[in-house]
């Protein structure tokens, strides 16, 4: 056995290459799980992924993850051309700017359900210039072949297929693998990353001809379907020896994203006084904590639970007040705020779910109608 032959022999496998971008990030503060292994739901068959790395920092009581899925690859014959047109950003048909974002949180989860939230999402990266997500792709990556160095020939798209399938698949894979895995509050954002070591060109398709240029990375907005619906993602082509320099716009991609899903959060409650539906998103919860301080205040305590879960919570404008209303006689609801804990123990309610710290009683249920 030649030892110094296979010590020669593994260099020229991609192991080197994901060891060197294992320890790019690393040193740029990742944490890096390498060729993790999922089970394709698809096909049912047993996949494996290079690089799953991420940041991870508490926020409100929210760990925010920013997740990055890599696929390496190794190729010393062959530069990796990526075939693109003009992009039509009016196109009906490309979700240009593709998020994919997933939280366990309550308040996050409900937040991310909203058709608005991904304006507001954006709008917070673009102040911080993550422009790694918020950017349109200036040119359209429609196809994309591998190219013989030496005679141009083309070869196929094997390698760089494989590699942007892989990422998707994978991506796909954690996100619907994290309500099972998760107990903490937590919300996830995800990036996909081709990184090639080899040369890549974009070859930009004209009229009469296809124009090449030598490129460090470039954009590729994919489309999939997944589980029979529509799905877009972006993946980021980056070539080997830039990643180092790639990996920065990452970095600041996760500040951002601690400031993004924190302000998304806040704004949850600073709308509870002008929606209703978010007002009484926890009525349930400040119910369950506030009875027992009511039970020896009402004529028929085996009831306060049944009245503290069909009352509503309401905020009584003229007073700057949330209500929690209750069906119940003037004289009673009396009793209820005239009671120090009672009235404590909502205050805490609200503040614990609602972060607010505002005035607070109870009060007569109105009929909306």
């Amino acid at each position: 056995m030649d030892i110094e032959k296979i010590e020669k022999g593994i260099e020229k496998t991609g192991f080197r290459l994901e060891f060197d971008i294992s320890n790019i990030l690393v040193k740029n503060g990742w944490n890096v799980i390498n060729n993790k292994y999922y089970v394709d739901d698809q096909q049912e068959v047993v996949r494996e992924i290079d690089i799953v790395a991420y940041k991870a920092n508490l926020v409100h009581d929210i760990y925010v993850y920013t997740a990055l899925i890599l696929s390496c690859k190794k190729s010393e014959q062959n530069a990796w051309a990526l075939l693109s047109k003009e992009s039509n950003h009016s196109d009906p048909n490309i979700e240009w700017v593709p998020v994919h974002a997933w939280s366990n949180d309550r308040v996050l989860s409900y937040m991310l359900d909203e058709p608005d939230w991904k304006e507001f999402y954006l709008s917070i990266l673009k102040q911080k210039k993550a422009n790694i997500v918020t950017g349109k792709p200036e040119r359209h990556i429609f196809g994309f072949q591998e190219m013989n160095k030496v005679s141009g020939s083309p070869q196929n798209d094997k390698n760089i297929f494989n590699s942007v399938n892989s990422v998707m698949k994978a991506q796909a894979y954690e996100m619907n693998a994290l309500p099972l895995r998760k107990k903490d509050s937590c919300v996830f954002q995800f990036n996909l990353l081709s990184v090639a070591q080899t040369d890549l060109v974009r070859l930009d398709f004209e009229k009469n001809i296809a124009k090449g240029f030598a490129i460090d990375d470039e954009i590729y907005v994919a489309g999939y379907i997944l589980d029979k619906q529509q799905t877009f993602a972006k993946v980021h082509f980056v070539r080997a020896d830039r990643f180092e320099k790639i990996i920065q716009q990452y970095n600041n991609l996760h500040n951002a994203n601690k400031m993004a899903f924190g302000k998304i959060h806040e704004k949850f409650c600073s709308e509870i006084t002008r929606d209703a539906k978010k007002l009484n998103f926890f009525k349930d919860d400040v119910a369950d904590d506030i009875w027992w301080s009511l039970y020896s205040l009402i004529e028929e305590p085996s009831k306060v639970n049944k009245l503290l879960k069909e009352g509503h919570m309401h905020w009584n404008k003229q007073e700057s007040t949330i209500e929690f209303q209750v069906d119940l006689h003037e004289s009673e609801v009396a009793t209820m705020n005239e009671g120090k804990e009672a009235r404590e123990e909502l205050s805490e309610a609200l503040r614990k779910y609602y972060k607010y710290e505002g005035k607070s009683k109870f009060e007569v249920f109105e009929i909306p109608f």
